[in-house]
C-alpha cells in the first residue's frame, strides 16, 4: 500500500487542481455566475440544464464536449467538422445537451427535457404538468388570482387576459381571439367571453395564457 507520510512519519497533504473553465468570451463557468447550473434537480431542472447546453455558442460547443462528456476523439472531431461546415444545424450543441443531461439526470431526465422542449417550442404545452409549465415559463409575465374569482360562473377570458397582461383591453383581446391568436393552457380560445373557472386550473393552481406564438402569461392561484 502506498504511504502518504513523509520520511519522518508525518501525514502529507495532497490536492488536485483543475484549470478554470471559461467561455470563449472569457466569462467564468462557475456557481457565482448568474444563471449558473447545479446538479440538484430542485435547483436546476433537466429542462433548464438541457436548454443551457443547447444554447452554447459555436465557439464553446466542441471544447465543452471535451470537458463535460465521455465521447471519444473520433466523435468529437466529427462534431468539430459539423460546426465548421454547417453551424446552423447545431449538431454539436444538440449532442452536448443530450450527453450532459443524460449523464446528470439519467435517460428519464433527458426524455423529460426533450419532451418539455418540444411542447414549449412547438406551441402546445397542454400536456405539461404544472411544475413543468412554471419551469419553462420562469421569467414570463406573472399575475395572481383568487379562488373566489373563479368560483361560480367564473371569469370571462377577456377579463382574465387583461388582468394577466396578455391584452391591453377587452377589445384588444377580442380582436386577437378572432384572429386565432389566444390560448388558455395550450388550447385555442374561440370566444373571448368564454368563462374560465376553477376546473380550468392546471392541477388546481395555475393558468397559462399564450398570445401569438411566443408571448406567455402565467396566472397563479393564491389564497
Amino acid at each position: 500500500m502506498q504511504s502518504f507520510n513523509d520520511s519522518e512519519g508525518r501525514p502529507q497533504a495532497h490536492g488536485i487542481v483543475y484549470p478554470l473553465i471559461t467561455t470563449s468570451t472569457g466569462e467564468k463557468f462557475g456557481k457565482s455566475v448568474s444563471g449558473a447550473l447545479t446538479i440538484d434537480p430542485n435547483q436546476t431542472s433537466p429542462y433548464r440544464m438541457y436548454q443551457y447546453f443547447l444554447n452554447t455558442t459555436d465557439e464553446d460547443a466542441v471544447p465543452y464536449l471535451k470537458l463535460f462528456t465521455l465521447l471519444n476523439q473520433i466523435q468529437i472531431v466529427e462534431m468539430a467538422k459539423s460546426v465548421k461546415a454547417d453551424p446552423a444545424k447545431r449538431e454539436a450543441q444538440k449532442l452536448l445537451a443530450d450527453e450532459v443531461t443524460r449523464t446528470v439526470h439519467g435517460p428519464a431526465g433527458l426524455e423529460q427535457a426533450q419532451r418539455v422542449t418540444r411542447a414549449f417550442f412547438g406551441g402546445d404545452i397542454s400536456g405539461l404538468s404544472a411544475d413543468e409549465m412554471e419551469d419553462v415559463l420562469e421569467g414570463s409575465s406573472t399575475a395572481t388570482i383568487t379562488k373566489d374569482q373563479l368560483e361560480g360562473e367564473g371569469m370571462r377570458f377577456s377579463d382574465l387576459a387583461v388582468a394577466s397582461g396578455a391584452g391591453k383591453s377587452g377589445g384588444d383581446v377580442r380582436r386577437t381571439v378572432q384572429q386565432g391568436g389566444m390560448y388558455l393552457n395550450g388550447v385555442q380560445i374561440e370566444d373571448a367571453g368564454q368563462q374560465v373557472g376553477v376546473n380550468d386550473l392546471v392541477e388546481g393552481r395555475l393558468l397559462v395564457i399564450r398570445r401569438g406564438r411566443k408571448n406567455y402569461s402565467l396566472v397563479k392561484l393564491v389564497e
